[in-house]
């Protein structure tokens, strides 16, 4: 699904990246999300994501990104859905990820905030200028893939698996402005306590910000 969704960027904007496990959605559940998604289209007068104008490509994205949060946070519940992968949930492979994001941060990106799901992860990231004229969007593509090819290798070998680790697909949404950069810095945070794992986002050992002390965070 994320292949048909529209990304939009140009080097030293913002972007918040979601990246999930391999198999982290039921095929039900995947089938619902494309089904919703070309409803949408079809609202906006739509047959296609191409044409889609600048600010209907961010309504589709932000749609599509909540449906999306409230199937994965439903997946990792053991109890909601016993047989999906929740590889995130092991301290070392989390602490792989968490590493391999940080180390990048300063070279290929600036990194405003970050968090770790059983079965997802979230970044909002600045990337660096390659000095190369490459397109924005491939450089970030370029950046996220290397990460989820360097993190599932290690990961397989903490978990003794083979195969895909993370699904192929990742999305990135442009951030518009620094209100809604804010914005999504606080829902980044806010996500573990949402998905029921902890009270206080300070309580969830894979969550980072620059930005640790705005008013509305509790």
């Amino acid at each position: 699904m994320g292949r048909s969704l529209p990304h939009i960027g140009t080097t030293g904007h913002t972007f918040f990246v979601t990246i999930r496990l391999a198999g982290s959605l039921l095929q039900e559940s995947s089938q619902k999300l494309r089904e919703l998604y070309h409803a949408d289209l079809g609202k906006l007068g739509l047959q296609n994501h191409r044409d889609a104008t600048p600010v209907q490509a961010a309504r589709l994205q932000k749609s599509y990104l909540k449906r999306l949060e409230e199937y994965l946070n439903k997946s990792a519940q053991s109890a909601a859905d016993p047989d999906a992968p929740k590889w995130l949930s092991a301290d070392p492979v989390a602490a792989v990820v968490a590493e391999a994001i940080q180390f990048r941060n300063g070279s290929l990106y600036e990194l405003h905030a970050f968090t770790i799901m059983p079965n997802h992860a979230h970044l909002l990231l600045t990337p660096r200028t390659t000095g190369k004229g490459d397109p924005p969007i491939d450089y970030l593509n370029t950046v996220v893939s290397n990460l989820k090819r360097h993190t599932g290798k290690l990961a397989n070998e903490i978990l003794g698996t083979a195969g895909l680790f993370w699904d192929i697909e990742s999305l990135n949404y442009l951030v518009r402005n620094e209100a809604e950069m804010f914005k999504i810095n606080d829902f980044i945070l806010q996500n573990p306590v949402n998905a029921g794992l902890v009270e206080h986002w300070q309580g969830w050992r894979w969550c980072y910000t620059k930005y640790p002390r705005r008013k509305e965070l509790k």
